[in-house]
């Protein structure tokens, strides 16, 4: 009976999709991986998403790159999108955030944290404000329109 039991529930597990380990190793894959794409691809990356079992890989085309991950990735999915800009090309954005932080905390935007998108397509700013459109109206005409300004998520938990 318990064998029956146990093909049962290994089967139940392939039909839903399987066991999630696909997705530790995609895990562990980024892990590894993104550390060195900063480190040593910041003209040509710009960031990694994991989708489950596969990773994210967001560049400007770059052969050399894609070679290299496909090899760091080994058994791990890997789909390679076009980004806009690359990390160097949007670390400094993010720099002069970060340097007005006072300017803007004079303007009741106090910044949490600056960082670039995955996707390459610009820096979030989360930030508290009692006015969202106003700071991002702000933030679009002292940078530009790639910095998106965001509040900070809230959890619903209510303090006793």
């Amino acid at each position: 009976m318990r064998k029956v039991a146990i093909i049962a529930l290994l089967a139940i597990t392939a039909l839903l999709g399987g066991c999630a380990t696909g997705d530790a190793e995609a895990g562990e894959v980024a892990n590894r991986i993104g550390p060195r794409l900063n480190a040593f691809w910041g003209y040509a990356f710009a960031g990694l998403e994991q989708d489950g079992d596969r990773l994210i890989i967001y560049r400007k085309p770059n052969t050399d790159l894609d070679t290299t991950v496909r090899k760091w990735a080994g058994d791990v999915e890997v789909d390679f999108r076009d980004a806009p800009w690359s990390l160097d090309d949007l670390r400094p954005l993010v720099d002069r955030v970060h340097a007005d932080r006072q300017h803007w905390a004079e303007q009741e935007i106090q910044i949490r944290y600056v960082t670039t998108r995955p996707d390459g397509t610009g820096v979030n700013v989360v930030a508290q404000t009692n006015d969202l459109d106003a700071a991002q109206t702000a933030f679009t005409l002292t940078y530009d329109t790639r910095v998106t300004v965001a509040l900070p998520a809230t959890t619903g938990i209510v303090p006793a």
